[in-house]
């Protein structure tokens, strides 16, 4: 028969390896390895570009919707290489989180009904 201090030692490495599972899983989830290179995708973006200027300028300049779309695309023409392919890359991103996220919707819903 186990003493309660064995009990106590075999719960706490079962738990452990609970818990591990658990946090592999987690890591595992499509969501938290896209969010996390959007994260970092954006704050490398960020740190490239100054985002709060060309919000200003922006601001500024778009007094209607051609005036805004002729902004954008100058802007983004006008940019170096690494700017175009962050912006690139984030954009990408988010659609993939998107399509994620609108395929866990559907077969969340299909299994509802089910």
């Amino acid at each position: 028969m186990y003493s309660e201090r064995a009990s106590r030692s075999l719960t706490r490495s079962i738990m452990r390896r609970v818990y591990l599972v658990w946090v592999l899983r987690q890591v595992r989830n499509p969501f938290l390895i896209e969010g996390a290179l959007l994260v970092v995708l954006s704050a490398s973006f960020a740190a490239y570009v100054s985002v709060v200027n060309v919000v200003a300028n922006f601001g500024a300049t778009s007094s209607s919707f051609s005036n805004a779309l002729q902004f954008i695309t100058r802007a983004f023409a006008g940019t170096e290489l690494a700017t175009k392919a962050l912006f690139s890359l984030i954009t990408m991103t988010i659609l993939i989180l998107a399509v994620t996220a609108f395929k866990r919707r559907s077969l969340l819903s299909y299994s509802r009904s089910l």
